[in-house]
């Protein structure tokens, strides 16, 4: 298993830990899909791997990983603030850390919070509210044919 899948796959299973989040899923991008139920966290990739260290046979990675808590947008701008922010402070604590299970590779983590709370008013995503947040994962990883 490729080391960005088996991020994927921890990040999942460490939110999946947490009773007080909605259902998570992994996917190649940041979507929604015909029958995804409201609120629903989705982890994906955000960007390809970038290249930041090179020596002795290593090669040191940094992949982006993306997190988005998608709930119904009522356009309610005044109810609900804290519980939203909670289960946002909830989410970045939980990804905050070194070490994940399964990873070996993972040295360091980066947790960037995107916006807490984006509420789109046009388009396809006018009904929905979305709070991001970034994680970027740095690995050591054996070079290849070295």
């Amino acid at each position: 298993m490729s080391v960005i899948n088996s991020i994927l796959v921890a990040v999942k299973q460490r939110l999946d830990i947490l009773q007080t989040l909605p259902t998570v899923v992994v996917r190649k991008r940041m979507v929604m899909l015909d029958g995804d139920g409201l609120p629903i966290v989705i982890v994906g990739l955000v960007t390809g791997e970038s290249i930041p260290l090179e020596v002795f046979g290593y090669i040191g990675y940094e992949y982006t990983v993306g997190i988005v808590l998608v709930q119904s947008g009522n356009r309610n701008f005044v109810t609900g603030i804290s519980t939203d922010l909670d289960l946002r402070e909830l989410l970045r604590d939980t990804l905050t850390g070194v070490k994940l299970i399964g990873v070996p590779e993972v040295w360091d983590t980066n947790v960037v919070e995107g916006a807490p709370l984006d509420m789109p008013l046009a388009g396809n995503t006018a009904n929905y509210q979305l709070s991001t947040v970034q994680v970027k994962y740095k690995t050591m990883e054996l070079r290849p044919h070295y």
